[in-house]
């Protein structure tokens, strides 16, 4: 019988203002269940514990639109002009797991929420605005979408695990000055690409 996450998740992760939902497709979850790769692919996400017999490692990707940037420093709203350059691209893994469920043999559903937003994680002490109208989209929405998944089935007892995946965008950023510009810092914008899911077998004392 089928252990129903979806409702506990929903309480206590999901808070979002009219949620759209997507059906997860084939080509969005990618199942890995050979012991090699399951190794391979958790210790590149930092993920890897030695003590863990992992029986299945879940990726889901969220497939999301690339925004259009039109950057262009605002004038004459704000007390400075700035500008950005790209600095290098990333990708992580949140090494804390969103979510931890202990479960008995069987099967799992999940709810899971995305946040289809682009979130600044340094401001500089700066206006967020300013580097909307630089970037040229804006920041720190709060919009969530959410994907359903349904598991096989375990024989044994089992914990699934949850980590957020995230890529993001490193920038240079410049005060613009009529004789030369100088250089604030650097920012970083990033967003939600998908989970990286852990089923691992419980220890049987």
């Amino acid at each position: 019988m089928k252990k129903l996450l979806s409702m506990v998740l929903a309480l206590g992760m999901i808070a979002s203002i009219n949620p759209s939902v997507f059906a997860l497709s084939t080509e969005n979850v990618t199942i890995i269940k050979n012991e090699i790769e399951i190794s391979e692919i958790l210790k590149e996400k930092g993920l890897y514990d030695e003590s863990e017999e992992v029986l299945a490692v879940i990726e889901i990707d969220k497939s999301t639109p690339e925004v259009s940037s039109t950057p262009s420093p605002h004038r004459g709203i704000f007390t400075k002009d700035i500008y950005v350059e790209i600095d290098g691209a990333y990708s992580r893994t949140e090494y804390s797991a969103k979510f931890t469920h202990n479960l008995p043999p069987g099967s799992f559903d999940l709810e899971l929420p995305f946040s289809s937003g682009r979130i600044l994680n340094d401001n500089l002490g700066l206006k967020v605005e300013l580097f909307e109208s630089a970037l040229g989209y804006e920041l720190n929405d709060s919009t969530t979408d959410k994907f359903s998944y349904d598991s096989e089935h375990y024989s044994y007892p089992f914990t699934v695990k949850g980590h957020i995946n995230y890529d993001g965008e490193y920038y240079k950023v410049y005060d613009k000055d009529l004789i030369f510009d100088d250089y604030i810092g650097q920012i970083s914008v990033e967003r939600e690409t998908g989970y990286t899911i852990k089923v691992v077998k419980q220890q049987v004392e």
